[in-house]
């Protein structure tokens, strides 16, 4: 017995079809395996990109649903990153390869731009920022068909390809860990199918699929890992795959424990415009279960703030970047009082750790930015020129990196020289800290940019901070 297939002629690109045998036993039980058990009238939203991994996982998913009497649908999502007709071609072939299976297809079409646009703003890759999109997609589709989970086609291959990745960005635990085969919203099938199975079950059911040009293009991490790395590993390492797989397996163990550790350690309580540790001394607990709480900390955040749609800081940390973990470990290895992650600001205080949402970073209302060496910097209307010397009549001595920021809300100085100047016509107030706290308070009046030294920098490597109201260049003469 035999089915119809789509298949793109090389000749014109267009479609005909031809017939395929039905059964291919070994991937189609491996798949079965993958799926798991579920009860009849299942819902599974397919998400189908039209390549070969997709195209074999919703081949075989049509066939097991007859077999267990599942409901299925397709999500195909347009990302518009490529050409248009690029674009066209897939979803041409999705729509083709759907309606021979007689399964119902959704088109998602993203506005082009919108992901280049998303990843600028949050300061990561364009792979990252069409994966928010899909997870969006994602969650939309299963609400409206009440859907138990989205199958996606990841394969034993794109595992390994992760953890290669994750090991040269210097992920942690959890980023190392293996791929898991089950999320609360997608379920993976192929994790423990290679991708030579897959074409394989392809050629076998004559299935046809669209070619990906962009995966020949090594500007992007993925593809170099691919294309470069990968050839050169099994050329010269033929066993590198069964170390990665363990390496894959021992850090899901390592994630899964100090995650629960830090969950015991720390508790956060949500507080104004933001989270509070509590469970004891902060500082005191091993550094792995401290880069663990944070992180928790901030899915607090996204879980509480995220939520809301008015008009203050709330939806912040839906589009915050999460920081490295280089980034904490500098921070609580310098005695550091407060650092700055993209849109969430840590604070020591006292023995808790505090985690807040900044409004608008590095705009002219307020945000933060570290200076980790000398040269001009223009924030919040001011010249801030930082420079190595030992004297200065304008400026004051520091050691780097500092920091520069707008103050919190209700934060105030505490000088009493402070106190007694007229304050009224203030605006664009700066805190600067070093790796000790608070060192100078910057501020703007009607004429001039003003310093207020709130201590003395008592180490012997200084460089030199000096300020000028911002006029399109550095002016001395401006200063104070």
């Amino acid at each position: 017995m035999c089915d119809d297939e789509a298949v793109r002629s090389p000749r014109n690109g267009r479609f005909f079809f031809r017939k395929m045998p039905v059964n291919n036993p070994d991937f189609e039980a491996l798949f079965e395996k993958g799926l798991g058990s579920w009860p009849e009238n299942s819902v599974f939203v397919a998400a189908v990109s039209g390549g070969s991994d997709s195209a074999a996982m919703l081949t075989a998913l049509v066939r097991l649903a007859k077999k267990r009497h599942y409901h299925i649908s397709c999500l195909h999502i347009r990302h518009n990153i490529r050409s248009a007709e690029e674009s066209e071609a897939d979803t041409r072939f999705v729509r083709g390869l759907c309606q021979r299976l007689e399964v119902p297809c959704r088109i998602v079409s993203i506005k082009p731009g919108k992901i280049a646009e998303r990843a600028k703003e949050k300061g990561i890759g364009i792979e990252a920022a069409a994966r928010e999109y899909r997870q969006a997609a994602y969650r939309h589709e299963v609400k409206r068909l009440g859907a138990q989970k989205v199958v996606t086609a990841h394969h034993k291959d794109d595992v390994l390809e992760n953890i290669l990745m994750r090991i040269l960005r210097g992920s942690g635990p959890r980023g190392l860990a293996s791929m898991p085969s089950s999320t609360h919203l997608v379920l993976r099938p192929l994790l423990h199918i290679s991708k030579d199975q897959i074409l394989s079950y392809l050629d076998t059911v004559k299935g046809s699929y669209q070619t990906d040009l962009s995966n020949r293009d090594n500007r992007y991490l993925r593809n170099r890992v691919r294309n470069v790395l990968i050839p050169f590993l099994d050329e010269h390492f033929p066993h590198w795959k069964k170390g990665i797989e363990s390496l894959g397996e021992t850090q899901s163990y390592i994630a899964d424990y100090a995650e629960e550790e830090a969950r015991k350690a720390v508790k956060w309580q949500i507080c104004e415009n933001g989270v509070e540790s509590t469970g004891g001394n902060f500082a005191a607990l091993n550094p792995v279960i401290q880069e663990e709480a944070v992180f928790q900390g901030i899915k607090k955040l996204f879980d509480h703030f995220g939520e809301k749609n008015d008009q203050t800081q709330a939806d912040v940390p839906r589009r915050c970047k999460v920081p490295k973990r280089s980034v904490l470990r500098r921070f609580f290895k310098n005695g550091r009082q407060s650092a700055d992650l993209g849109k969430i600001r840590l604070q020591k205080n006292g023995e808790k750790l505090r985690m807040v949402c900044w409004d608008d970073p590095l705009s002219v209302k307020g945000g933060a930015f570290c200076a980790e060496k000398p040269g001009i910097y223009q924030f919040m209307g001011y010249s801030i020129k930082i420079e190595e010397k030992m004297h200065s009549e304008h400026g004051f001595f520091c050691e780097l990196p500092l920091i520069f920021r707008s103050p919190l809300p209700g934060e105030k100085i505490s000088s009493e020289d402070f106190r007694k100047m007229k304050t009224n016509k203030i605006k664009n107030s700066i805190i600067v800290e070093d790796i000790n706290g608070k060192i100078a308070f910057l501020w703007l009046d009607q004429y001039n940019a003003n310093i207020l030294l709130l201590r003395e920098c008592k180490t012997m490597y200084k460089t030199t901070v000096c300020i000028a109201q911002y006029s399109g260049g550095f002016d001395e003469r401006k200063q104070k």
